[in-house]
């Protein structure tokens, strides 16, 4: 029988912040502050983007993290290992986190390290009465909103030139003679700024609408866009135009 898991944070205490170089005092820091609150907050944001199929068993794990004077995550660290895969996912959603507010003391940023132990906890299915059918709720996925929906347009790093530029160095345009045209690709920018939902809208064949693809899977993340003060999943579409020499 297959198990599912869950995880759950800690919170007696386990979570640290510590000051690059010393371990503050309370008082003498202000914590940095993540989507409004506190270190709950990120664990929420890890919860909702973690794959929960790569936690192949129960167990604890520790993780560590620097917060930059930029509000940028840095020194990645699995501190303590439960196995490889859940702590290969956890390196992947944790590198995608958005800006934090960084750490301040004496009205200046500071860089900051924080320590968070997590743990994994089977959940034993339930098994429905005899003869009563098994009920399952459905899944709410997040909005998605538009471009005009939002209080902040979700934005390329350098600015929507520079994404194409991107696609222009690594599109691989086939050699068919005469194939000239216009593909419509589009996507949704999730609240961590990654591309996902990649969707060929309008084809040209031979391969065109596949490298598209292939070519926005490597973009970096984008700052996603912003409703109420929140990032928010949100949909783009842009056209490439092929001309083959």
């Amino acid at each position: 029988m297959l198990a599912l898991y869950c995880f759950f944070f800690i919170f007696n205490g386990a979570a640290q912040i510590q000051g690059e170089g010393e371990v503050y005092l309370k008082g003498d820091l202000i914590d940095p502050k993540f989507q409004g609150g506190g270190v709950e907050k990120f664990y929420d944001y890890v919860k909702t983007h973690f794959d929960f199929s790569k936690a192949k068993k129960p167990g604890r794990m520790v993780l560590s993290f620097a917060i930059t004077t930029k509000g940028e995550v840095s020194d990645i660290r699995i501190v303590e290992v439960l196995d490889i895969e859940s702590a290969t996912e956890m390196i992947r959603v944790v590198k995608a986190s958005p800006l934090w507010v960084p750490a301040y003391r004496n009205g200046n940023p500071t860089v900051t390290t924080i320590k968070f132990p997590f743990e994994f906890k089977a959940i034993q299915p339930t098994t429905p009465a005899q003869g009563t059918p098994a009920q399952t709720t459905p899944k709410s996925e997040p909005e998605v909103y538009t471009k005009n929906q939002v209080e902040k347009a979700p934005q390329y790093p350098g600015g929507l030139e520079e994404f194409y530029t991107l696609i222009a160095k690594n599109y691989q345009t086939p050699s068919v003679a005469g194939l000239s045209g216009t593909i419509i690709v589009s996507f949704i920018i999730d609240e961590a700024g990654s591309l996902t939902d990649i969707k060929v809208v309008k084809d040209l064949g031979y391969g065109t609408g596949e490298e598209a693809i292939r070519v926005l899977k490597l973009s970096p993340l984008w700052q996603p866009a912003m409703q109420r003060g929140v990032p928010v999943r949100c949909s783009y579409s842009i056209p490439i135009k092929i001309n083959s020499k």
